[in-house]
């Protein structure tokens, strides 16, 4: 929900000019969410395979995900550090989301029969993309 609000967003945290906004807003966070958040979604990933429950993994992963979204939405201009505050609970949010989709498709593999597989992957696959359509839709 950045994206359309990039403007409202530079106001409340101050930023003078729209090079400001761009450079901070546009790309530092979306930095922080996409590529400096690799190794937390990596390192979900990997423990995914010594894991002795993918459920609570999963469960753990969507849940701290959730936190770190409540955190992005309580950055403010009121608090000091605000953007510092932003960018971490961007990362964290990046990360969280990444580590989610390799525990997915491991516990689909927990759930479903070895012919099952490929529909049920297919599935989520599809079901990915939809929620990012309707995400952008909305």
């Amino acid at each position: 929900m950045m994206a359309p609000n990039l403007t409202e967003m530079a106001e409340t945290f101050h930023f003078k000019s729209s090079q400001e906004r761009d450079l901070y807003l546009g790309s530092y966070a979306a930095l922080a969410t996409s590529v400096v958040s690799f190794p937390i979604g990596a390192g979900i990933g990997i423990l995914t395979d010594f894991c002795a429950s993918r459920k609570h993994l999963f469960v753990a992963t969507v849940f701290l995900g959730a936190l770190s979204a409540l955190w992005t939405g309580c950055s403010g201009s009121q608090q000091r550090g605000a953007y510092t505050s932003l960018l971490v609970s961007r990362l964290l949010s990046g990360g969280f989301m990444a580590g989610s989709v390799p525990v997915a498709f491991s516990f689909l593999g927990d759930l479903f029969a070895v012919q099952e597989r490929n529909a049920a992957s297919s599935g989520l696959t599809a079901m990915m993309g939809l929620g990012i359509i309707a995400g952008q839709v909305y």
